[in-house]
């Protein structure tokens, strides 16, 4: 545990306290909600750390980088990996990191490895913090122990964009069947409208007709994602028994 990582989780955690009562766990009287955590965070180039979105995969991650397959279509992969991932020092275990992310554990055979198009094996780093998360499942077993609850509720937030928050999945206040109107922002789907939109306003004929497939599976599988796919296969070699989430066959959203 340092100052870096101690500041990269207070950045997170400060940015997910300034978020509306709505987006966090209720109060009960039965008992305790909690929820996990994540958000990435940037360091500027005077050095300030600054919480650019709060939201795994990882060990792909290290591989394909944060993007998303469109946003891949817009920007290189080469800048856009982790540097860094920092967990709570209550919850780490160095044996289980060692063999999930570092290179001396199953991603050892990546080692050094580049494929074309800025993607690369890109070990992170794993710290530890002791900065404690009031909303965690530790605090909550704490504070009414064995009536520890996950809540249903998830609050999505994008610096200079906002917060969104969303009830088993979808956005609040929408019916569950609502389809692409109850989707986060971030959700695949509207990521892949934004790149749409930003591709049409550039004109570029390659780059519209790379993001103008009739399904996102059809985006995944064209032919500027060759080498992103290369990366995926062969890191899904490497960690073996990968359990595709598939549902790549929608189309975009109006």
């Amino acid at each position: 545990m340092g100052e870096l990582e101690d500041t990269i989780a207070r950045a997170v955690i400060s940015a997910y306290n300034a978020l509306p009562a709505k987006s966090k766990p209720k109060p009960r009287p039965d008992a305790t909600e909690w929820v996990p955590l994540s958000g990435v965070v940037l360091e500027t180039g005077e050095g300030e750390v600054v919480c650019a979105a709060l939201g795994d995969k990882l060990s792909l991650r290290q591989c394909t980088s944060l993007l998303l397959t469109p946003a891949a279509l817009l920007i290189t992969p080469r800048h856009a990996y982790a540097s860094t991932v920092v967990l709570p020092a209550s919850e780490y275990s160095a044996t289980a990191v060692q063999r999930a992310f570092s290179a001396t554990g199953r991603m050892g055979p990546l080692v050094g490895r580049r494929w074309r198009g800025g993607y690369a094996f890109c070990p992170f780093a794993v710290r530890t913090t002791g900065v404690v998360f009031a909303c965690s499942k530790r605090e909550a077993e704490r504070a009414t122990p064995g009536k520890a609850i996950g809540s249903n509720v998830t609050a999505v937030w994008v610096r200079g964009v906002g917060g969104e928050t969303l009830i088993g999945g979808v956005l609040q206040g929408r019916k569950q069947w609502a389809g692409v109107a109850g989707a986060s922002r971030v959700c695949k789907a509207r990521v892949w409208k934004a790149v749409s939109v930003v591709a049409g306003v550039l004109g570029e004929r390659a780059l519209v007709g790379a993001v103008g497939k009739e399904t996102y599976e059809g985006v995944k599988s064209g032919e500027w994602m060759v080498e992103r796919r290369r990366a995926k296969e062969e890191t899904r070699e490497v960690l073996g028994g990968w359990e595709r989430n598939g549902g790549g066959e929608f189309g975009m959203m109006e």
